[in-house]
């Protein structure tokens, strides 16, 4: 998990109030400060600056659909066994097409970021279009394919591909929605 010191941060609210700062009023940006973790802490040569550029904390403090859907179609949770990342999505389905989306997530900055770039895209898709995103995202972590085009603002986390124990993170919103759209779909 992202750490600021060494104390864990599981959500964009804790990141934000751990860089001292309120989360934004409705409807304002939220400027990310800038973030220097404690090189005394253990965890710090596990962390680079690519991995944690102000793109991504940016993405990791403004989750689009952060919060649970009332009554959902189906509803999947992914966690990662390396860091302890979890994703919860919430899915509305309607004539075969994803409606709404509520998220629960509660991971690293990485896997923060990742839902962030996939809950801004993923409404209108369907089932299989979902679930070609994972499969796409899961080939190019995996160094079989360099396609990034195929989901907007995803070149963000092309660092993180060095990094083997970080895409199991990467993964889990991209693996919960597709389950999830599944499911509703059936």
């Amino acid at each position: 998990m992202l750490t600021e010191g060494c104390r864990p941060l599981d959500s964009a609210a804790h990141l934000r109030l751990a860089c001292g700062q309120p989360p934004p009023p409705q409807g304002e940006e939220f400027i990310f400060p800038a973030f220097t973790p404690d090189p005394s802490c253990p965890t710090w040569d596990a962390m680079s600056a690519p991995l944690y550029n102000k793109d991504i904390l940016r993405l990791a403090a403004s989750i689009p659909h952060h919060h649970r859907l009332p009554a959902p179609q189906a509803s999947v949770e992914r966690r990662s066994p390396t860091c302890g990342s979890r994703v919860t999505v919430d899915v509305q389905m309607a004539d075969g097409r994803l409606a709404d989306i509520g998220l629960d997530v509660k991971a690293c900055a990485l896997g923060q970021a990742s839902a962030s770039l996939m809950a801004a895209q993923a409404i209108g898709m369907s089932a299989d279009e979902l679930a070609d995103a994972r499969d796409k995202l899961t080939a190019y972590l995996s160094g079989a394919s360099d396609d990034l085009d195929f989901w907007p603002g995803l070149a963000v986390l092309a660092p993180a591909r060095g990094y083997p124990a970080r895409h199991a993170s990467i993964r889990l919103g991209f693996e919960a929605i597709a389950e999830a759209a599944r499911m509703a779909d059936a």
